[in-house]
């Protein structure tokens, strides 16, 4: 493997799927090298801090559009693959493989579903491997900065609270509405503060359940500032969904509640994580969470 290569990674998808890519990146990132990501934004900019991505790029943008329709103007694409030594791409885009032809580009493809039974995260690190990179020692954990104005913001100190986000992008996934209600109760029972985390889609059901259990409502942050936030939980709890993802990248004990994905594929993946999956009652899962609790002193 040489050294100082400049190297493109592409991956688009959701904010699970690009923070899965975030090891396999990390591995690229060999001593000179310079690692850019072509990815979907607002996700993708979380791979701009130390170890990960030096710049990102929004697959949105026109000069893309080369990469799925064979008779868009390409003449500015090309410029922008000129400028590299290796593209790494774990995504379908029809023309890549045309264009990197063109410019006599090293170019390697990899669908970015796993086999059965292997995780994401792992098969994208084995496409990386094959390159000769090594593996990190341990997952990229993301650092954006001071949490205090935000824990200020919240009336929350550190360590002191239990963030949970009941909802994902998909109904079937998702925890009982009630049960994220008792799993509450539990929490302020034991004197614990909570955080209820709320997405562009979640409103109602984090508007009922923080009327039913009160705490601060966490709305519609920036992605960094809601790892920075994540990242000062006692414990964090939500559902296999992209939030889950970022708590547990931010080093948050992060416990994920599986009840239709399959975790040995798609869990999250941190220092501190655990899964639970269907039929868990709130009382057993309140009890694993303050055993992950511990796990962060």
């Amino acid at each position: 493997m040489d050294k100082g290569q400049h190297i493109l990674a592409i991956r688009a998808g959701s904010l699970g799927d690009t923070i899965l890519t975030f090891p396999a990146i990390a591995a690229l990132v060999a001593p000179g090298n310079r690692v850019e990501l072509l990815g979907t934004l607002p996700y993708s900019e979380l791979a701009k801090t130390p170890g990960l991505a030096h710049d990102v790029h929004s697959i949105d943008r026109a000069r893309f559009r080369a990469f799925f329709d064979e008779r868009a103007e390409d003449r500015e694409l090309l410029t922008f693959l000129e400028a590299f030594d290796l593209i790494v791409a774990w995504a379908r885009l029809p023309l890549l493989g045309v264009k990197a032809d063109r410019l006599q580009l090293r170019c390697v493809e990899t669908s970015p579903n796993p086999p059965e039974a292997v995780h994401a995260s792992d098969h994208l690190m084995a496409s990386v491997r094959a390159l000769g990179f090594r593996a990190p020692v341990a997952p990229p954990e993301l650092r954006f900065g001071d949490p205090s104005p935000l824990l200020e913001l919240y009336g929350l100190t550190p360590a002191s609270f239990i963030a949970i986000h009941p909802s994902s992008g998909s109904p079937k996934k998702n925890w009982p509405p009630h049960w994220f209600a008792e799993f509450a109760r539990c929490a302020t029972a034991a004197g614990q503060d909570l955080l209820w985390i709320q997405g562009e889609a979640d409103h109602d059901v984090v508007s009922s359940l923080s009327r039913a259990v009160p705490g601060p409502v966490a709305a519609e942050l920036p992605l960094r500032d809601l790892a920075t936030l994540l990242a000062s939980s006692a414990a964090f709890i939500g559902n296999d969904s992209g939030v889950s993802h970022l708590a547990a990248a931010a080093g948050a004990p992060t416990l994920a509640l599986f009840l239709s994905t399959d975790p040995r594929q798609w869990a999250p993946r941190g220092r501190s994580v655990r899964v639970v999956e269907a039929g868990a009652s709130p009382e057993v899962v309140w009890g694993f969470t303050l055993a992950l609790k511990e796990s962060r002193y």
